[in-house]
């Protein structure tokens, strides 16, 4: 009996030091494997997670966290994660569902009563499915991007009043960034918890993902990236910006790591389960995975084979190479994700990128999907292809020679103006030049930040496309009958170019750390950071501008401590500006002093560890031709010097 025992155990050893040399073996593949996709890419650093069935079974980071710098890039590094945070809102929907609480054909105004759009007709009848499967028809909004993440989507919800649905709601596909900033807003109303408070208290906790945050205040203790722009050949590290707080549930402020990933991962594999906690049923999960509307898919010359997507509730599903793959990416414009399921076989993978692999251009460089998927074909022992890559040239590509005696007319800077995305390219400069090889390039920058470093490849005397990393762009440059340039259109946004009589006009006023562009016939008093300016002789029409060594929360305080003799007539409310990657408060006041009608427009900006408020006071009617003259300036320029 003891020489059976022996030899049955001798087998079991056996058998447990063959798997383990076989998961040694495949761990090495696949690093092996991830390394060769490192050394292919553009990105510093990514980092990845595998999960097969309820088990982590890789992960691993590669590369650095920031460019120029030693830090490596590792599964614990925290970065974002973009738009994949639509699949989590969607999982706290589900969540309130399973509770009885939200019903997912129930009209949205059942739990936003004010919710509307212009045409109130059709927004009454979207309903909480069409916010989830990108059905609503809902677009556009603005709002004053509070901190307050709930009052922000609330203040967006507001502004779709003034906003026409173009389409019939659950007639089509329309990816919505605002659906789901709706979304998170009725999972707020309902569970009497703010957004982030949800999340935190019902999937971060249960699924123990400890570096996973919404709040702005953990990113500093958490090491948090913020990922890199695009650079000719390499990422530019990109710095703190503007957290958009109304998208937060679209995925604007969300981050997470790679080993966090996972343990989400793990439940969704495993029927909602994770170490017996059961964050979600079956059943929600199946509807978050079943086909609500198609869209067009990848073509065969864009690495596809021709057939359409899906969209569930949050997250997409494509059928692959013989496989039904779920899947949703996410993008911040610096950094980026992609993660896919195949349910079938209990597998899930998530990659976390510190550079916007959506942007990439993909005729240079492996797409996250193809990365991912074929990371698939290689667990199960299948050769790896080109799906998702593309499979003819890049069409952009010419033979083209500008003709040196045309490059001067070029060379120049050139400011944002208007166009599409306005909240990426507010505040922009961009700035044409010769190469070293006498070659032309660009440099956009925001404030002192540098955005995008591109050069321009011309396609005809008036226009050309970007080259760099990213995907090229077309540009098309504005050029009078005489030949001189005016502007240029570049990826939908209008530039100017700056003339010799804006330098003639405004003059650069500096501080000890920020500066602006002011008229240089106004009469300016500086004293350490404070400045008044006046524009007549009798001094009626005036700014006056300062710097608080601490930070002033409320403008109205501003408003008393400066304006305290005068008697307001009429107070506005309380607005936001955003001016490059600056964040304004904005009041506008009339007033009465000594039988004279003043009005007065009020800013302040969270500047450092301080605060910067300025205020523009003129005579009763003379408030808009200064304010063109003077604010718009001031604001766009703020902390731009070098520029203009």
């Amino acid at each position: 009996m003891k020489k059976i025992i022996f030899i049955i155990s001798f087998l079991l050893i056996e058998t447990v030091l063959g798997q383990n040399e076989n998961s040694k073996l495949l761990h090495q593949e696949i690093d092996r494997y991830f390394q060769t996709v490192f050394e292919k890419s553009p990105a510093p650093g990514f980092s990845v997670v595998i999960v097969k069935k309820d088990k982590i079974i890789f992960t691993n980071g590669y590369g650095v966290e920031k460019a120029g710098y030693k830090k490596p890039m590792t599964a614990k590094t925290v970065t974002a994660i973009g738009s994949f945070t639509k699949s989590i809102t969607a999982m706290a929907m589900m969540q309130l569902v399973e509770q009885g609480k939200v019903n997912l054909d129930d009209q949205v105004i059942k739990y936003l009563p004010k919710f509307r759009t212009a045409n109130k007709d059709r927004s009454d009848k979207i309903t909480v499915r069409m916010l989830l499967n990108n059905t609503s028809g809902l677009y556009g909004g603005v709002t004053n991007m509070g901190k307050e993440t709930d009052e922000s989507m609330k203040q967006l919800m507001l502004s779709l009043q003034s906003i026409y649905l173009k389409r019939e709601p659950g007639s089509s596909y329309e990816y919505s960034n605002v659906a789901f900033s709706m979304a998170g807003l009725i999972i707020s109303q309902v569970s009497g918890l703010s957004y982030p408070e949800y999340l935190k208290k019902n999937i971060f906790e249960p699924l123990e993902m400890d570096r996973s945050t919404t709040d702005p205040a953990d990113f500093d203790s958490f090491n948090v990236l913020y990922g890199h722009n695009f650079g000719i050949d390499k990422g530019i590290p990109a710095e703190k910006g503007i957290e958009s707080a109304e998208m937060m549930a679209a995925g604007s402020m969300l981050r997470s790591n790679a080993e966090n990933m996972g343990h989400y991962l793990i439940a969704l594999l495993n029927n909602g389960s994770y170490k017996d906690k059961q964050i979600i049923n079956q059943k929600s999960i199946e509807e978050l995975w079943s086909s609500q509307i198609s869209f067009p898919g990848l073509t065969h010359d864009q690495g596809g084979n021709g057939k359409e997507f899906n969209y569930g509730l949050g997250w997409m599903i494509a059928n692959v190479e013989g496989r039904t793959i779920i899947n949703h990416g996410g993008s911040r414009k610096t950094m980026s994700s992609m993660t896919i399921l195949d349910p079938k076989k209990q597998m899930a993978a998530t990659i976390l990128i510190n550079l916007d692999y959506n942007f990439v251009d993909n005729y240079r460089f492996q797409s996250e999907f193809n990365i991912l998927n074929n990371l698939f074909h290689l667990l199960e022992d299948e050769e790896l292809t080109d799906f998702g890559n593309p499979r003819l040239p890049d069409p952009t590509l010419n033979n083209y020679k500008l003709p040196d005696s045309l490059k001067q007319r070029f060379i120049g800077e050139y400011r944002f103006s208007g166009g599409s995305e306005a909240y990426y390219f507010q505040g922009m400069n961009l700035e044409i030049f010769n190469d070293k090889n006498e070659k032309l390039e660009a440099k956009a920058r925001q404030s002192n930040d540098l955005i995008v470093h591109f050069t321009i490849d011309f396609v005809n005397e008036v226009n050309a496309v970007s080259r760099n990393i990213g995907a090229p762009k077309s540009i098309l440059f504005k050029v009078r009958p005489d030949g001189i340039v005016t502007g240029l259109y570049y990826s939908g946004a209008e530039f100017k170019k700056i003339t010799p009589a804006f330098k003639e006009r405004y003059s650069l006023l500096q501080f000890e750390d920020h500066s602006f562009y002011f008229p240089k016939k106004w009469r300016i008093t500086k004293q350490g950071e404070y400045f008044k300016a006046f524009k007549d002789p009798n001094e009626s029409t005036s700014i006056i501008g300062v710097v608080e060594p601490n930070k002033v929360q409320n403008i109205n305080e501003v408003i008393h401590k400066n304006l305290r003799d005068h008697h307001i007539l009429y107070e506005g409310k309380e607005m936001t500006v955003i001016s490059g990657k600056n964040l304004w408060r904005e009041k506008a006041l009339k007033t009465e002093l000594l039988g004279k009608t003043y009005q007065h427009l009020v800013f302040l900006n969270e500047y450092g560890e301080n605060s910067f408020y300025f205020i523009l006071t003129t005579p009763d009617g003379e408030l808009t031709s200064v304010m063109q003259e003077t604010v718009l300036v001031l604001l766009e320029t703020f902390n731009s010097e070098g520029f203009y």
